[in-house]
């Protein structure tokens, strides 16, 4: 896929990782689909900006208007000038403290500028991606058609390498998908451990070929209970197929016979 671009970030998604490119300062980042927990597009409004936008701009009222903030200002320049200078001074003039104060005010109207053009920019729209125990990555971008087709196509590979997130599993399977998903993976369990018990007493290559046929007919009851899960599944627009990634369930039939058996030592 080609990469789409935004003002300072360039995005291409990679059939086997994510790469963020950054124009100024020049930084690129891969990310493999592993590592991402999920995707998102909204806006991430930092209302703790805010702190930085009022805490300067109080400051610099309160040094204009405030009489003690003054009389300690017109005491700094007046040590500071004793130290510096050979002649005798007692007061610092009203001239140099007000010029000190205009400069204060100055620099604190600045830094509050600063954090209000941030603050402002916070309200643009980012494509966010949560990464699993680490800190998100998030781009300014509009929701265009552009970043939908990201938005689309990372979320595809992410799926593809780690089947549906938890909460896409609770937000779309019901109670009843989840018992029979439940049930399913018992049957699997059981099946295999009673396989291997009576393959390890089984001495007779009649014993064993007994054993691989109760195999086969649990296998076909298995068969039948995905049968079931799937066309619950495919009620709510979903495959089996996602689900069983997501609960490591592996599909039954030949290999998975021969599987359980050739561990016992039975062809």
């Amino acid at each position: 896929m080609a990469c789409s671009k935004t003002a300072f970030h360039c995005i291409t998604v990679k059939p086997d990782f994510l790469v963020f490119t950054r124009r100024f300062p020049p930084k690129k980042l891969e990310i493999r689909y592993n590592e991402i927990a999920s995707v998102e597009h909204k806006r991430l409004v930092d209302y703790g900006l805010l702190i930085g936008v009022l805490v300067p701009l109080l400051l610099a009222y309160a040094f204009n208007t405030v009489d003690a903030i003054k009389k300690i200002v017109e005491a700094l320049l007046t040590e500071v000038s004793a130290a510096t200078s050979s002649s005798t001074v007692t007061t610092a003039s009203a001239a140099s403290v007000n010029s000190a104060i205009t400069l204060i005010t100055y620099f604190l109207v600045f830094v509050g500028g600063f954090y209000a053009v941030r603050f402002i920019m916070s309200f643009g729209q980012r494509l966010v991606v949560y990464r699993s125990g680490k800190n998100p990555i998030a781009v300014p971008m509009n929701l265009t058609g552009d970043a939908m087709s990201v938005l689309v196509e990372i979320n595809k590979k992410v799926k593809e390498v780690s089947g549906m997130s938890k909460e896409e599993v609770e937000k779309f399977i019901g109670e009843q998908i989840r018992t029979l998903l439940d049930e399913r993976s018992k049957m699997q369990e059981d099946l295999v451990s009673m396989a291997k018990e009576q393959l390890k007493t089984a001495k007779t290559a009649e014993e064993k070929q007994r054993v691989k046929q109760i195999v086969k007919e649990g296998v076909d009851k298995l068969k039948a209970q995905d049968e079931v899960i799937d066309r619950e599944l495919r009620k709510k627009g979903l495959s089996k197929e996602d689900l069983f990634k997501k609960y490591r369930i592996k599909p039954p039939g030949n290999e998975f016979i021969d599987s359980v058996l050739q561990s016992e030592g039975v062809e």
